[in-house]
């Protein structure tokens, strides 16, 4: 298992490879995340297990604050799932997180059924459910805002 920080030729390839597999996402979200392989924008961490990258996240500062950060995609190939690749993608971005001064992460997310694993996913890594904003990405689909103070 390797995990890195830099882009590579061909991630974008692979991260749509990662997201398609998982059946979660739309074509129009999986573009906008292949579109987010800036360095100079975003930060990433990849997870390679056998030289194939099977996992990745994409975080960042959010803008206009000294400390807190977003975690924009995790995702694992559906193949490696349930194997803790997840919490070894969401541990270490947390890592880099707080390297970086931050305290604070925060994570969105789906209240659609599809969406239930995701969310038990992120209370179980000491994620609390801090907003719910109504029919926010359509109708009957709130937008769930989950944190985590990294530093006590």
């Amino acid at each position: 298992m390797l995990l890195r920080n830099e882009i590579k030729p061909g991630d974008d390839k692979n991260v749509f490879e990662i997201l398609s597999s998982t059946n979660f996402f739309r074509t129009d979200e999986i573009e906008v995340a292949v579109s987010l392989l800036d360095p100079n924008e975003y930060n990433f961490v990849f997870l390679e297990e056998n030289d194939k990258t099977i996992g990745f996240t994409c975080y960042g500062l959010i803008p206009c604050t000294l400390h807190s950060f977003d975690l924009y995609w995790i995702a694992v190939h559906q193949d490696y799932q349930g194997k803790g690749y997840g919490k070894i993608l969401l541990q270490e971005t947390e890592k880099l997180v707080e390297e970086a001064k931050g305290k604070n992460v925060y994570i969105e997310t789906s209240s659609q059924p599809l969406y239930l694993s995701t969310r038990k996913f992120y209370e179980k890594q000491g994620y609390v459910l801090e907003a719910v904003i109504k029919e926010f990405y359509n109708d009957n689909d709130d937008k769930c805002i989950y944190s985590k103070r990294l530093f006590k």
